[in-house]
């Protein structure tokens, strides 16, 4: 579901403008990472804020993460977006 979601937000949006990313409830960062894919790490992206009420989830995103781009950096065409893990209580 989220790519094909992400595929019609990058039609909206002129290609040349850098996005950044707001996701509430990254929880343990699943979909955190296919942000950080080749798919959409495109130079739309520029930053990508994760936002959980759960510190230890953000523990948990933050380490997938990082795994993720420590495993792909030699595959990587382009700088991966900055990734900032924060702790927020939407409430």
């Amino acid at each position: 579901m989220l790519p094909a979601l992400l595929d019609h937000v990058f039609t909206l949006v002129p290609s040349d403008l850098p996005i950044t990313i707001t996701e509430l409830g990254c929880g343990t960062g699943r979909n955190t990472v296919k942000l950080l894919s080749p798919a959409f790490s495109s130079p739309q992206i520029s930053s990508i804020a994760a936002l959980d009420l759960s510190p230890g989830m953000l523990t948990v995103a933050k380490e997938r993460c990082e795994n993720y781009l420590t495993a792909n950096a030699s595959s990587a065409l382009l700088a991966p977006p900055v990734v900032e893990f924060h702790e927020f209580d939407a409430l």
